[in-house]
């Protein structure tokens, strides 16, 4: 990952001629990008209204100006206050836990049309100005949290806060027609060219109701309409807050116009639960905000020296648990079953066999539920795990493919697949339900259908992780045929009907031999592909890493977490040569389908 960013927001320099001041601002940035700064590992924020660093001789390297610069920054940091506290506003200091954080309390304060004067609003939101109106406040908030590393998920935790808070509805109403093709694009998406009924339409088992979502879209699509970008912009917001994983699906779009579908054959006498909230009408001027001020830095001049003054810096981690709001919501407000003109399969999109009218199976959850996240564990107060390892696993699975796997295979991300993977791992490794390990873990708490089961691994796993030229093995069943390894434990690929094309030119390629019987019971199930990738994880850490899966993630460390972000805090003694060399622990950053950003910090006993 880079190294977080440093912004001097204002500098204030006096010497006695020009040449000094120039010289003064070279040697200052200098030293800005090498000075070590207070939690410059982690996910946290530090926004500073001032900094003084008294005189800078013209013969100083930067590097002694680097140490004094965090000598005084280590003097704010330790008196530094969160932003949320009432001593923020005098404060020296603040802090947020995430670079999203300013983002959505920004967010929440205009919505309750609170204070927000305070000085470090301006510097935590570049985008934002205190003159501005509110509609127009919340468009550029909307488009700033967006370029944030999370991107569009932090888009999505902005708006699942302020529907937690029951503050939404200003925000959703401050938006005006032109404002969803905006969202649209600052998400990497755009409205589906093909119409709706030239896609497979998706199984009723895959569009899961959105309990807390529901009347919130069947209200606003009502409002903006059935074909208008905010609608489908909010809806792939409400999917993506169901399941993060579907940001890989390349058919978001489409899913989100089916449930604005389902959402329009919902009686459209509903009641609106917001309504005592609601904006006023667009042509009614917008609340200004109070204009806030800084103090002013003292000009100092001197013959051989400068003066420096009034440097705002901020530095990339949670939020304390907000209140949620519970809505009665009629579970009849979307249709269980979504009833769709069936037509040309997705396969010929995604490049995937049509998939077979197998009977709807379903399979128990084995997991325990995952106790309920509050956000509690920050980077001040995180909580120590036995299994800070399983987050080793992220790189690991970047190497075998797993966003490239979900994007060809969209079907499995509605089974959230990458979710029961995680969770069979933890589960198979016996970590106890009270690690906080588990609160890191996305939920996965539904029955999963035995239709959709057809894969091709990777490509990339041939000589990593099989030998194709080794010889494969082929099972053939009912109505399903299995391809294998050689070893008869890896399966390579499961379809009904015809082979995809990647699996026939494997066949006319490699030898292959057939077995009479399939050695997996239930291949229409998830298990199948559950069983493969844990046995490419396995291999690929003994092959690599020359460890088990089990001495990989038993690894003592500290866990903090936000809505956006996972720091893993780990002991520099415990640093282990073996992950190192093929950087399992490198920095994964932002993972699509867990919805966080994982970094991982090597620390000296703090």
């Amino acid at each position: 990952m880079p190294p977080p960013s440093r912004h001097a927001r204002r500098v204030c320099l006096t010497a006695s001629s020009e040449a000094l001041i120039r010289r003064g601002a070279i040697l200052l940035e200098d030293a800005l990008h090498t000075a070590s700064l207070p939690e410059s590992t982690g996910s946290r924020v530090l926004v500073v209204r001032s900094l003084h660093v008294g005189k800078i001789h013209n013969r100083q390297s930067s590097a002694s100006l680097a140490v004094a610069i965090e000598k005084r920054l280590w003097q704010l940091h330790s008196t530094a206050v969160h932003a949320a506290d009432s001593a923020a506003v005098q404060a020296a200091a603040v802090y947020f836990w995430d670079e999203t954080e300013p983002y959505r309390q920004l967010a929440s304060r205009l919505a309750r049309q609170a204070d927000v004067s305070a000085w470090f609003w301006t510097l935590a939101v570049p985008e934002w100005q205190p003159n501005l109106p509110r509609a127009e406040a919340f468009r550029r908030i909307l488009v700033g949290v967006a370029q944030t590393q999370p991107g569009a998920m932090a888009v999505v935790a902005l708006l699942q806060e302020l529907q937690q808070r029951g503050e939404i509805a200003p925000l959703l109403a401050a938006l005006n027609w032109q404002d969803g093709a905006v969202l649209l694009s600052q998400s990497g998406w755009q409205k589906p060219n093909l119409p709706l009924s030239l896609v497979e339409p998706f199984s009723p088992s895959e569009m899961q109701p959105l309990t807390v979502w529901r009347a919130l879209l069947v209200e606003w699509t009502t409002t903006w309409g059935t074909d208008d970008t905010r609608s489908l912009w909010l809806t792939a917001i409400a999917l993506l807050a169901d399941n993060p994983a579907r940001i890989l699906d390349p058919h978001l779009m489409y899913r989100a116009q089916q449930v604005i579908k389902a959402a329009q054959a919902v009686s459209p006498d509903l009641t609106t639960l917001h309504s005592s909230v609601l904006e006023p009408s667009s042509s009614q001027p917008d609340e200004k905000v109070a204009q806030s001020s800084v103090t002013e830095p003292e000009a100092v001049s001197a013959s051989d020296s400068i003066e420096s003054d009034a440097i705002a810096l901020d530095q990339p981690t949670l939020e304390p648990s907000a209140s949620l709001v519970s809505e009665a919501v009629d579970d009849s407000l979307f249709p269980t079953s979504i009833a769709l003109t069936e037509s040309s399969p997705i396969s010929e999109l995604s490049g995937v066999n049509s998939l077979p009218h197998t009977p709807n199976h379903q399979t128990a959850v084995p997991f325990p539920e995952s106790p309920a996240f509050s956000y509690t564990e920050s980077w001040d107060n995180p909580r120590h795990t036995e299994y800070a390892g399983l987050f080793f696993l992220m790189p690991l699975l970047n190497h075998l493919s797993l966003n490239e796997f979900l994007e060809t295979h969209p079907h499995l991300i509605e089974m959230q697949f990458p979710q029961y993977l995680l969770h069979t791992i933890a589960h198979r490794l016996a970590i106890p339900t009270h690690d906080p390990i588990w609160q890191a873990l996305p939920n996965c708490q539904i029955a999963l259908p035995c239709q959709f089961a057809e894969f091709v691994v990777p490509q990339s796993w041939q000589h990593h992780i099989y030998n194709p030229e080794t010889g494969l093995t082929r099972f053939s069943g009912s109505d399903f045929e299995i391809l294998c390894d050689r070893s008869q434990h890896l399966p390579l690929a499961l379809w009904y009907n015809s082979p995809p094309a990647i699996v026939q030119t494997w066949l006319d390629t490699f030898p292959t031999s057939s077995a009479p019987h399939s050695p997996f019971p239930t291949p229409h199930s998830l298990s199948s592909i559950l069983h493969t990738w844990l046995t490419a994880i396995r291999r690929w850490s003994r092959r690599y890493a020359q460890m088990g899966l089990l001495n990989l993630v038993q690894r003592p460390g500290q866990l903090a977490c936000t809505r956006t972000h996972i720091d893993l805090l780990l002991n520099h003694q415990q640093a282990d040569i073996r992950i190192r060399r093929v950087g399992l622990d490198l920095n994964p950053g932002w993972v699509p389908w867990l919805g966080r950003v994982v970094s991982f910090h090597y620390l000296y006993g703090e």
